[in-house]
């Protein structure tokens, strides 16, 4: 599984598929995955229960991620194809490595559609580095699905960004999602947790008394908020080491501030 990390996860992976008993760890970051891809509100197909079925079903889970090629802090990552190519070759070792060790076996790697096959034909996917076969899946009405075809590809949004690249996957299925008409909520509130989805996101605060907190999503998955702090000369900082580059270091103001924090690969969110 992709967002699934092998330094991070793949102990827990473990000791879950011998034992039947998920760690804290593992169980909040799946939800926080539910949450941040806003998967299955009736809590059926999400990816806690995949891997929960995984497990009574005799299917072992393996992270195909790390936190080197989720977290590109550093890298001059322009928002093009280093995610990909990073991320499509550790899990082709993975992969590999598995098969050396376990045997020759069966394996499906659930990704984003950006992974399974050549991204904007530079990247080579998990399909073409490991000769698999690469299945886009699309949820479509009742009554509309098609089901498999040749995969065309179609233009769709990249990340969170306006920007549209072309996606094509070896083959097209098409999944039909009944859904009641009784079944459809308002718009919901959007909550923090969905507000800061993925680790390096941040956003700014501002409580009674206009004071400013720094709320961001840390490499740990977790959700952290840092005062913002105010100096004897009036200047703005933050006390955080593990953001050594600013940590206490003054801003004139909150422009700065932010600026600053986005020089270091986080990204803020309204």
């Amino acid at each position: 599984m992709e967002h699934l990390l092998t330094d991070l996860h793949q102990a827990d992976l473990d000791r879950f598929f011998e034992t039947g008993q998920m760690s804290k760890t593992l169980l909040h970051d799946l939800k926080v995955l539910d949450r941040g891809h806003r998967t299955d509100p009736d809590k059926v197909y999400t990816f806690e229960q995949l891997v929960i079925k995984a497990q009574q079903h005799g299917m072992e889970v393996r992270a195909i991620d790390c936190a080197a090629s989720y977290h590109l802090s550093g890298l001059d990552n322009d928002g093009s194809i280093t995610r990909q190519q990073m991320m499509n070759y550790f899990a082709s070792r993975t992969l590999r490595r598995h098969q050396d060790v376990m045997g020759s076996h069966k394996w499906i790697a659930l990704v984003g559609n950006s992974h399974s096959n050549v991204y904007q034909g530079v990247v080579p996917g998990i399909a073409e580095l490991e000769g698999g076969i690469g299945l886009r899946v699309i949820d479509v009405a009742p009554g509309q699905s098609k089901g498999v075809m040749h995969d065309l590809g179609e233009l769709v949004s990249a990340d969170i960004s306006r920007t549209k690249v072309h996606i094509k996957g070896d083959y097209r299925v098409e999944i039909e999602i009944p859904r009641a008409k009784d079944a459809i909520r308002p718009p919901q509130p959007v909550t923090l947790e969905q507000r800061l989805a993925r680790p390096g996101l941040f956003l700014v605060e501002e409580s009674e008394g206009n004071l400013l907190t720094i709320v961001h999503r840390a490499r740990d998955t977790w959700i952290h908020r840092t005062p913002v702090l105010v100096n004897a000369e009036g200047k703005l900082y933050l006390e955080r080491v593990r953001w050594p580059r600013i940590h206490l270091k003054p801003f004139d103001d909150m422009d700065a501030l932010v600026a600053a924090l986005e020089d270091m690969n986080l990204t803020r969110v309204g």
